[in-house]
């Protein structure tokens, strides 16, 4: 082998090793929750590595909410497992989520965010049935 065939050999190899690796859902991600005529509200999610491969903490906030007349925050903590090693995919989640309001504080389900449409790269998109037991179903749309 050449000298010059080696080398674009290993150029090839290397191109190669990097355009395999791990996707992963590390980052700062924001965007809405939208309800049709409902209207809509912000949504912030900060995720980290967590302790086990593919799996991830995922801490959020959905603001300018309103709930029974009182603007509201909602915290969410939360759990995004990724299924495979990279490409789109659905992503796997659990959350907890407490209301935050001025002079109160309580617990919500939010079990109807359980699975992210992720397209490996950048997007986050899916549908929550019932968003906070208010029987409208919303769309979630993420980017990093």
């Amino acid at each position: 082998m050449t000298r010059i065939e080696t080398r674009l050999l290993l150029g090839v190899a290397a191109f190669a090793l990097v355009g395999c690796g791990k996707a992963d859902l590390v980052g700062k991600w924001s965007g809405s929750i939208a309800c049709g005529d409902a209207g809509g509200v912000d949504a912030d999610f900060d995720v980290k590595a967590g302790s086990k491969d593919n799996a991830y903490n995922a801490d959020g906030v959905i603001s300018n909410l309103t709930l029974d007349d009182v603007d509201s925050d909602i915290e969410i903590t939360g759990t995004w497992t990724q299924v495979d090693e990279s490409g789109p995919q659905v992503v796997k989640a659990t959350s907890s989520c407490v209301v935050l309001q001025d002079d109160n504080e309580y617990d919500m389900d939010c079990s109807g965010l359980d699975e992210l449409g992720w397209d490996g790269e950048d997007a986050i998109e899916t549908t929550i049935v019932n968003f906070l037991e208010s029987g409208h179903d919303c769309t979630l749309a993420l980017n990093r």
